[in-house]
């Protein structure tokens, strides 16, 4: 930490870019902010599976300085036919030359346009009605519906119940295949630092200071400093599981009733096929649905992303949590995931590439999952760590798990934390008078 600085306003424990935007839109309020970047503690993750499934819906609801955040990490590449359903009758594109026409000749689209596009000015009437119309409608008419949900939710239900939880994607927005890279999570830092914000990389957390209900300090080890990081407030960004992965002390300390697991988990395949017409006209991303009636998993539903490499494309599948470092479990869906590629692109032949990094790392080297989705039974055991001073936010507490959600959730949590910060200046009359004191 640089000398003069003293006491900061707020500390944030971030992984995987999840603080980033916070950090920086915090600084841009004039307080002083440091990020404690945990990302390497977490497991040996390649780019892609920082990134999940789900792509960048470059939704309206988005702020200039949350697009801006995008802008400055890696590029993305735009799919002109917007999201890309690929059933077995034939694909579906939102926002391609079809969409208009799509949306004419089935009622059920064009419903599902509307309850997507006017679902943040939603108030508790405008819910209560729209699922007494999705119940009405029944599963043949609102899939759609619920496959927004479905696909970005952090928790698992069935088809037609998925409307019930948390945040739909903005299926009708642009939508974008990001082309995540090391380099690129640097540069998201190097930007942060440019906004005003203290970045610990690479870092270590050691320790954690409290005083009674409160938070006093953060004890960290990284290549900028080796010792406290005093602050006001405490942003935690970590999942129960990943806390207990970078240290098992704090973690224990945070989550004394335990962390909460992920029952069902995304998992990537890298797999080639032959240049041709067919592979030529693929979309650079697009979801794949075998059977709409059937549990959307395994390889009836597929998430499939064009890479640098012509040939090569990452297929996403969701498996369960408890056998995603089975081998043989993962070599079956390779085969699955083979023979519907086979079958859905003439000629393509397609052969393995890469594993899912579980077939190469044990558990304990690896740690948690990705992306994964909780059972609402494991949800409701969360328990974190009451402090005064402290908030949580993360993948257990975003409505879901694309970009989309997780900043309308940080939204949220950064007006919780300015309104705390100013009720601290209000009670102390002034400036802090505390420095920082090094280990």
């Amino acid at each position: 930490m640089a000398e003069g600085r003293g006491i900061e306003d707020i500390v944030i424990v971030s992984a995987f870019g999840r603080g980033n935007w916070m950090a920086a839109a915090v600084a841009a309020q004039g307080l002083k902010v440091t990020l404690v970047d945990v990302s390497e503690a977490l497991g040996r993750w390649a780019p892609e599976d920082w990134e999940g499934p789900l792509g960048f819906f470059m939704s309206e609801k988005l702020t200039p300085s949350q697009l801006a955040r995008m802008n400055e990490e890696d590029d993305y590449e735009s799919v002109d036919e917007g999201f890309t359903l690929w059933l077995k009758s034939g694909p579906l594109d939102l926002k391609g030359h079809l969409s208009n026409h799509w949306l004419k000749t089935n009622p059920a689209l064009a419903t599902a346009q509307s309850y997507l596009t006017e679902f943040d000015g939603f108030n508790f009437e405008d819910f209560k009605r729209w699922a007494e119309k999705i119940e009405s409608m029944g599963f043949a008419g609102s899939w759609l519906i619920h496959l927004a949900h479905h696909l970005g939710a952090r928790v698992f239900t069935d088809n037609a119940q998925a409307f019930k939880q948390g945040r739909p994607l903005p299926l009708f927005a642009p939508w974008a295949l990001r082309r995540v890279t090391r380099k690129g999570a640097q540069r998201s830092l190097d930007w942060v630092e440019s906004q005003g914000v203290r970045v610990h990389r690479s870092a270590q957390l050691m320790d954690i200071r409290l005083e009674g209900k409160l938070f006093q300090g953060l004890e960290i080890k990284s290549p900028s400093l080796s010792g406290v990081v005093l602050a006001d407030q405490l942003l935690w960004m970590l999942t129960s599981e990943e806390s207990l992965h970078v240290s098992e002390p704090l973690g224990a300390l945070l989550f004394p009733k335990g962390p909460i697991q992920y029952e069902w988990s995304w998992i990537r395949f890298r797999v080639a096929m032959e240049l041709g017409e067919y592979l030529h006209t693929l979309p650079p991303k697009l979801v794949m649905v075998e059977e709409l009636y059937l549990p959307w998993t395994h390889s009836n539903l597929l998430v499939v992303d064009r890479t640098v490499n012509l040939q090569d494309v990452d297929v996403w599948m969701r498996v369960p949590n408890h056998l995603r470092f089975q081998r043989a479990y993962l070599d079956n869906c390779l085969e699955q995931i083979l023979k519907t590629l086979a079958d859905r692109i003439p000629h393509s032949n397609p052969k393995k590439v890469e594993m899912p990094q579980e077939y190469h790392y044990a558990q304990g080297e690896l740690g948690p999952s990705r992306h994964g989705l909780y059972s609402p039974e494991a949800l409701e055991k969360l328990r974190p760590l009451k402090l005064k001073n402290a908030l949580y936010d993360g993948p257990e507490f975003w409505p879901a798990l694309d970009w989309t959600s997780r900043f309308v959730a940080q939204q949220k949590a950064m007006q919780a934390l300015l309104q705390r910060v100013e009720q601290l200046k209000s009670a102390q009359g002034g400036p802090h008078d505390r420095a920082l004191h090094p280990s």
